[in-house]
């Protein structure tokens, strides 16, 4: 994060917390009332949300294993009960309290691994113009661009390569320096790349849901989960699109897949249902060239 971003995101996060003191200090003056309530948002907003809210800032997202563990860590440096609080209602208490703040930890999932993520999103703003305190005009340009021919791609992605190409146009933009763009909008995860190819990351999905859907309105949709589809299997018959993990659990327990558009043989591979450790697992060695596991089915295609 750019040194100019970093210091208005922690001006935010100490407005927050002075909100926070001034709310839960009692005014000497007055007594609160017999029988009335304390609102809870104030009452548990404590320093350990205010850690993991630090540590969101700081990062941007965390797989669920990882803002899991950050819940338990952050109890346990201030010497909170672990059970006091469960990982939802510790999410919540935060987003309660920095809701006035157009900030907003939310939950998406990759539409590929599976793997659920926690981010920490602008809701005042759903266009791209909210990057602009961390990358130039250019930069964005070229990040426009890519947006266009990924979404606008038979499948999704596109290569390096041509992410570098883009940038032939862009004024005071050289091929070095697109790289070195490509590596960041990778690193801050509002792209995703592996193994050469390039599509949009888990933060861009979460963060810029509206824009995407406002700007690509024929954009498809997930059969089964109804959200946006960027990489997915296609069914030849119908065109219907489903992620890859959506087909995983759809197709789980049936022995002869059918789409579920035109109830004709779906002929795609489809991976297993992952747990959250098979996903930590992958995560993990998807940097070797692990590859996923497949469930065999029969196919007639020829």
């Amino acid at each position: 994060i750019s040194s100019r971003s970093r210091t208005s995101q922690y001006l935010t996060l100490s407005a927050v917390m002075a909100t926070a003191r001034r709310s839960r200090s009692p005014r000497r003056s007055a007594s609160p009332k017999k029988g009335a309530s304390v609102s809870p948002v104030k009452r548990t907003w404590t320093d350990s949300h205010k850690m993991a809210l630090q540590t969101f800032m700081g990062t941007g997202v965390l797989t669920e294993s990882e803002a899991k563990i950050l819940h338990r860590r952050c109890l346990t440096a201030f010497q909170v009960p672990l059970d006091s609080t469960t990982f939802p209602q510790f999410i919540d208490t935060i987003n309660k309290n920095v809701k006035s703040y157009h900030m907003q930890i939310r939950k998406g999932r990759h539409d590929t691994t599976g793997a659920f993520v926690y981010a920490l999103v602008n809701t005042a703003e759903s266009h791209i113009t909210k990057m602009a305190a961390d990358y130039a005009e250019n930069e964005l340009d070229l990040f426009r661009k890519a947006m266009d021919a990924i979404v606008e791609s038979d499948n999704g992605v596109i290569t390096s390569t041509q992410f570098l190409n883009l940038s032939t146009d862009l004024k005071k933009m050289t091929k070095d320096e697109a790289q070195k763009l490509l590596k960041n909008l990778s690193a801050q995860k509002w792209l995703e790349l592996t193994n050469g190819e390039v599509t949009l990351g888990i933060r861009c999905l979460l963060e810029m849901d509206q824009y995407i859907k406002e700007k690509y309105e024929d954009i498809a949709h997930c059969n089964i989960c109804k959200d946006i589809v960027i990489k997915a299997d296609v069914c030849p018959q119908c065109n219907v699109m489903i992620h890859h993990v959506c087909a995983a659990k759809f197709f789980q327990r049936q022995e002869a897949p059918k789409c579920p558009g035109c109830s004709e043989e779906w002929i795609h591979p489809i991976q297993a249902v992952l747990t959250e450790a098979d996903v930590d697992q992958r995560r993990a060695g998807s940097q070797s060239g692990n590859t996923p596991r497949i469930r065999k089915h029969r196919s007639h295609r020829n």
